[in-house]
């Protein structure tokens, strides 16, 4: 942490020695450490709180590439381009060898209109009576159920 040798901890120990006095110098060293012991358990605390932040993010990151891998795979398309195919070659020869039947006409469809020929359609309406007609003996005859000549 401190990148401290062997000789500049000798120098400060002797430092020390000469400030303190032989009296405090071990108590003064025993606080020391512990201080340095919890300051090195927070740093990892800290150190490892960052890095499970980062962790999950992180990974999520490397699932989408590997999807993203994964569907851009030109062997894996033309795989499943060809399981494709195979299925629906199945599926035609199944439906090729059933009788197909005829579809039932919809529930909900109107009745059919009547179909009228092109000259009945020309004339609308009832036929106009026929004229009055003479008989052979003079007298006219009024049938309107004749057929016109």
């Amino acid at each position: 942490m401190f990148n401290l040798q062997g000789s500049e901890i000798i120098v400060i120990l002797l430092i020390a020695l000469v400030v303190l006095g032989p009296d405090r110098l071990p108590d003064a060293v025993r606080r020391f450490m512990q201080t340095y012991n919890e300051l090195k358990k927070l740093g990892s605390g800290f150190q490892s709180e960052i890095k499970s932040a980062f962790d999950e993010p992180m990974r999520e990151m490397r699932d989408t590439a590997q999807m993203v891998r994964d569907a851009a795979d030109p062997n894996r398309l033309v795989a499943e381009a060809e399981a494709e195919q195979r299925l629906r070659a199945d599926a035609d020869a199944a439906i090729a060898a059933e009788t197909p039947l005829p579809d039932p006409p919809p529930a909900f469809a109107p009745p059919p209109l009547p179909i009228t020929p092109p000259d009945a359609a020309a004339a609308p309406g009832p036929p106009p009576p026929s004229p009055p007609r003479a008989s052979a003996n003079g007298s006219v005859d009024h049938d309107e159920t004749a057929p016109m000549p």
